[in-house]
């Protein structure tokens, strides 16, 4: 899945605080200056003098906005002490929940995130920054068809709808639900929104889950026109041309990733179609070579371990 980054992140928590239907914005000056980039100036203009002065109902938002250009600069630990103030003196406002929700979020902290989410849910049922978070917490911990209905809550709202990351990261959930028509039509939307070769990646994975074997093939070779340095398309087509059989294609895909770097995935790639070509030394020198990144790539090193064993094995 795509981590989202902080800008859109704020821009749209930040829009949907400004539309709660109030006419006049308390924080319109401060707001303004944080969607310029002017970051340290909106933090600034929040002193304690001005945040006494706003009206109740809008200090949680002023300090959650001071979090918010925290983040913005990079003083992460910074905003972090202040999303935990903003959240204890105010322990209903969605800026400061949503806000400290997706900082743990994005330090992978998914425990402590998830009831922040889940309250800001319960507090505004429709708060798409607050399902989105929820939503992706829910697919990496393989509650999918939650993360579903949290998906399409954030994407019933105009801050999301028109997302690409989100669509495409929807449409690959939908294609694991085995909804293969549903998540076509998300991964198309989200072509037209931006045909880069991320999205082209997740349409090929989505078209050969649907058995189009040749469209998949045709998208990832698209992808990686597009973005030839791309390590993971390459091997997702080495992956997809392994489990083929086109052996001498999954290799040259391999072999142009290790001219890069010495990549674990690459070198079993390269070993397993090795060892089925019957070239043995090949294969065991790729195969020990993946098998000993086991710290950095333990499920590929396991898997190169195995192979290795079976490999040595005398032969029946």
């Amino acid at each position: 899945m795509v981590r989202r980054s902080l800008a859109p992140l704020a821009l749209a928590a930040l829009a949907a605080c400004a539309s709660r239907g109030t006419l006049v914005d308390p924080l319109k000056s401060e707001r303004a200056l944080f969607e310029s980039g002017r970051f340290a100036e909106a933090a600034a203009a929040l002193t304690p003098e001005r945040l006494r002065s706003l009206p109740k109902r809008s200090r949680g938002d002023g300090h959650a906005l001071i979090a918010h250009c925290l983040e913005a600069v990079g003083r992460s630990d910074d905003a972090l002490a202040a999303y935990q103030l903003a959240e204890a003196l105010y322990p209903k406002n969605l800026e400061a929940l949503t806000g400290l929700g997706w900082l743990l979020h994005r330090q992978g902290l998914d425990d402590r995130a998830r009831p922040l989410f889940e309250r800001a849910v319960h507090i505004h049922p429709n708060n798409a920054t607050a399902n989105l978070g929820l939503a992706e917490i829910q697919r990496a911990q393989g509650d999918l068809a939650s993360a579903q209905v949290g998906y399409e809550s954030a994407l019933a709202d105009a801050s999301w709808s028109k997302n690409p990351a989100v669509l495409r990261d929807y449409a690959e959930l939908l294609a694991s639900r085995q909804k293969p028509q549903q998540a076509a039509e998300a991964i198309g939307r989200a072509l037209v929104l931006d045909p880069s070769a991320g999205t082209l990646l997740s349409a090929a994975r989505i078209e050969r889950r649907r058995g189009g074997i040749e469209a998949a093939y045709r998208d990832v070779g698209y992808a990686l026109s597009g973005d030839p340095t791309r390590d993971d398309i390459a091997l997702q087509r080495a992956l997809w041309l392994l489990e083929d059989g086109r052996l001498a294609e999954a290799e040259a895909d391999a072999e142009a990733v290790l001219a890069r770097s010495d990549d674990a995935l690459a070198r079993w790639v390269r070993g397993s179609a090795r060892a089925r070509r019957g070239d043995l030394a090949g294969a065991r020198a790729d195969l020990a070579s993946a098998a000993s990144q086991r710290r950095e790539h333990p499920f590929v090193a396991r898997a190169a371990l195995a192979l290795l064993e079976e490999l040595h094995a005398p032969a029946n």
